[in-house]
């Protein structure tokens, strides 16, 4: 697994948003799994601070779905849909440039954080339907921001690392 340290600054920046909002981590009830809902996969350094949206099911693997991570980080580039406050208590960011086909059951035996809107799930599908034709998606100068550069790079280590450990427990990823 990669190791990596994020700088001070960022962490403390992150922390803070965190303290705002509602609590992606541990000590929420478990739902059963459905389209839309976020849960909290306690898992690496920074895991508090991110958790995943369940896009949809795979339409050949019955024990697979598409997640997107999602988090507080305050910018959002080309490939982020922004969710309103209302849905977890702050603005959060859904993250569709790192999606992944994740195990249904590990993320239904997660903590669950909340459900986003129908209206806000179409515009992350779309999102990601936008970058699998090619990333039709315009670029933002946020894109070029070194701390969102940074935090994106750790999500990215995050997705991995979470994607390693499914893997070290049996499951074997969906390419696709």
């Amino acid at each position: 697994m990669s190791d990596f340290k994020p700088s001070g600054r960022l962490v403390n920046k992150i922390r803070r948003i965190i303290d705002k909002a509602a609590p992606i981590g541990p000590g929420r009830m478990h739902r059963k799994m459905g389209i839309g809902n976020v849960y909290h996969v306690p898992h690496g350094p920074v895991s508090e601070c991110i958790g995943w949206m369940v896009v949809r099911y795979h339409p050949d693997a019955a024990d697979l779905c598409l997640a997107v991570p999602v988090d507080y980080f305050p910018l959002g580039g080309s490939p982020d849909v922004a969710i309103p406050t209302g849905e977890l208590g702050t603005e959060a960011f859904a993250r569709c440039g790192e999606s992944e086909w994740l195990p249904k059951h590990d993320l239904e035996n997660c903590p669950f954080v909340a459900q986003v809107s129908t209206a806000t799930l179409g515009v992350v599908r779309e999102r990601l339907a936008a970058l699998a034709r090619g990333g039709s998606v315009p670029q933002t100068p946020v894109d070029c921001d070194p701390e969102y550069q940074e935090w994106m790079s750790i999500l990215s280590t995050q997705r991995e690392n979470l994607v390693e450990s499914f893997e070290e427990d049996g499951w074997q990823s969906w390419e696709t």
